[in-house]
This record gives structure tokens, C-alpha cells and sequence, in this order.
């Protein structure tokens, strides 16, 4: 049996080697990526039960969710790195037997309904990054003593700079109104 020093002094040799990795706590539940373009997105809702159908190379993905049983109110938006903005929303019929795995009954349109300029793109990145988005941790809720009873789930995938990160905004979380205004703010301006 080894002791403690040993056994250190292994972790420390296997660190500094770079054969074990320990990831910061400031990324903890949120996970690297590296291939085309950004990198391609580690699907966390997915290893949650949860398909979402976001696109390989989305740099930002937002799924509105209804909290209870109207999945017909579900959309999801798909921004692609050149600035292609895709909308995919439900219609009838819906098997309900499906909730909450799939929450969607249609795919992304194929034609985008916009395209956002990069720049403006970017810049909506940089204010996710700003915001602390790819530090937060993976499933926010309502501030604490604040009971919320229906509503929509923000199913949220940005990616920047290499880095990529998932966060579920339940109802009433605190950066769920300001994502979604600024988010609106962004795709307004340019819709057909």
C-alpha cells in the first residue's frame, strides 16, 4: 500500500506530465472543444435526456422550452458561424409521450430567415462572455425564496474562441431576461 507521499508525489509526476488534466474551477461543467471552425459542440443536454437537435456548427443555439405541457409554444433559433440564423418550431400533431426528451416535432428550417452580420455576431459573443456565460453553472434557477410555477426553460449553447459552454435557464433566472432581450435585440433588426 502506498502512502500519501507516494501517491502525491504520482498525481503531482502524472500533472506535470500532462497525462492526468483537472479542469479549472472556473470551467467546471462546461467543456473544451477543438475541431472545424469554433469546435464542435459537447452535447450536454443530450447526456441530460434531453434532444435538442442543436446544429454541430452552431456558434449559438437558444431553445425556448414551455415549463409544462404546451410543447406547440417550443421554438429554437440557430445561429452558424456565418451568421445563417435558422428557426425550428412545433406543429401539430405532437406526440406529448415524448416530453421532455424531445421537445421538438420538426427540424430547423433548411433556408435561414436571416442573416446577422459577423460583426454584430461577435459582438453579442463578447457580451455573453462579459456576462460571466461561459463560467456559469450548467442548470441556473430562480433566485433563491422565488417560486415560479410555469413559463419557458432557456435551453442556451454559445461557443467563442474555441470554448463552448450549456446552460438551462429555468424560469425566473436571473440572466434568462437580459439573454433573451439582448438576444432579441440582435435578430429584430434583421428579420425578413
Amino acid at each position: 500500500m502506498m502512502t500519501a507521499g507516494p501517491v502525491r508525489s504520482v498525481l503531482v509526476g502524472f500533472l506535470m506530465a500532462g497525462i492526468l488534466a483537472l479542469p479549472s474551477c472556473r470551467d467546471a461543467g462546461h467543456k473544451q472543444t477543438a475541431s472545424r471552425g469554433e469546435g464542435k459542440v459537447v452535447d450536454r443536454f443530450a447526456d441530460w435526456g434531453v434532444d435538442l437537435g442543436v446544429p454541430d456548427d452552431a456558434v449559438f443555439f437558444l431553445a425556448e422550452v414551455a415549463a409544462g405541457p404546451e410543447p406547440l409554444a417550443n421554438k429554437r433559433w440557430a445561429v452558424g458561424p456565418d451568421g445563417a440564423l435558422r428557426l425550428g418550431e412545433n406543429g401539430e400533431p405532437f406526440d406529448s409521450s415524448l416530453l421532455p426528451r424531445s421537445p421538438f416535432n420538426r427540424p430547423l428550417r433548411e433556408r435561414p430567415i436571416a442573416t446577422l452580420p459577423a460583426a454584430e455576431v461577435r459582438a453579442f459573443l463578447d457580451w455573453l462572455d462579459a456576462q460571466g456565460f461561459f463560467q456559469m453553472p450548467a442548470d441556473l434557477g430562480p433566485p433563491d425564496g422565488v417560486k415560479v410555477s410555469d413559463g419557458m426553460d432557456l435551453w442556451v449553447v454559445a461557443r467563442r474562441s474555441g470554448r463552448s459552454a450549456q446552460v438551462r435557464l429555468r424560469p425566473g433566472a436571473e440572466f434568462a431576461a437580459a439573454l433573451q432581450a439582448r438576444f432579441d435585440g440582435l435578430v429584430d433588426p434583421h428579420l425578413r
